[in-house]
């Protein structure tokens, strides 16, 4: 199993990755949310896709996703050779005392010399919550952060598009996707037609409603795998896929291996560090 240490707070949230990780852990379909993130790459390779655009994150790079950006990072085989950092900031507990926050859109991709200013204080954190994790340099620090962004990845358009109405309908599938959804009766609940719902997923997403409705499957079934001891017959069917069958080939096109092959593998992994 992957060895993810992770930082938890109101502020801030700091994941530190190392070569242990295997990125079935961590799979995660194009997404949004509110905070601000922040994503390394020390050694090995990811791909990143940030509102339709995609990017290669290399060793010493760094991407910044603002707030409620629709996005996506996974690493590049062999992930075994990954390190890196994920650090995710709540602005909004920064509003009152930095108000322009609320309207500011950062640039995703750093210029060298503040992708090294970046990993500083990064790893500042992570030393940081090592030594003294009630350090009142943390939160220090992490403002520090925020206002290198702004002095340095602000973009001066700042008119990219909130594509709102698809973060509602990919929130709607994220709370029903156990439910035995259709395009049309996803297209219902928001009133439009389902190729309009279609056009706008290929458009905005570059795939279709049921390859993310998919994902998100996948992504709880891997939870599941990973976290509880029930049958693969009852992660695949309480994930709402129609047919175990289904189920092992939407896994298999993902990551290659069936999801017996995977559970047995990370058991393996399991007991052969418990010895």
């Amino acid at each position: 199993m992957a060895e993810r240490k992770e930082e938890r707070q109101d502020f801030y949230r700091l994941m530190v990755f190392n070569r242990t990780t295997d990125e079935k852990e961590h799979y995660n379909p194009k997404h949004w949310h509110d905070l601000l993130e922040i994503t390394v790459c020390l050694t090995g390779a990811s791909e990143v896709w940030i509102d339709g655009r995609e990017f290669r994150n290399k060793p010493g790079g760094v991407f910044v996703i603002s707030p409620r950006t629709m996005h996506m990072v996974h690493g590049i085989p062999p992930v075994s050779e990954d390190t890196g950092y994920c650090l995710q900031i709540n602005l909004r507990l920064l509003y009152p005392v930095m108000p322009q926050l609320r309207d500011i859109v950062f640039l995703p991709e750093c210029e060298e010399k503040t992708a090294v200013q970046i990993i500083r204080l990064i790893q500042d954190i992570e030393r940081l919550c090592e030594t003294d994790p009630a350090s009142v340099d943390i939160p220090a620090t992490v403002i520090s952060l925020v206002v290198l962004l702004c002095e340095k990845q602000k973009d001066p358009k700042g008119n990219r598009k909130k594509q709102e109405s698809i973060m509602e309908i990919l929130t709607y599938i994220r709370e029903h996707f156990r439910e035995d959804l259709s395009n049309e009766e996803i297209a219902a609940q928001f009133h439009v037609s389902s190729g309009h719902l279609n056009r706008l997923f290929r458009t905005i997403l570059k795939q279709s409603v049921h390859s993310y409705l998919t994902d998100v499957r996948i992504e709880a079934a891997l939870q599941d795998i990973n976290t509880t001891n029930l049958s693969l017959t009852e992660i695949c069917y309480r994930n709402g896929f129609v047919s175990h069958k289904s189920f092992i080939a939407e896994f298999r096109k993902r990551f290659f291996v069936s999801p017996s092959e995977y559970r047995k593998s990370i058991r393996s992994s399991a007991a052969h560090q418990q010895t």
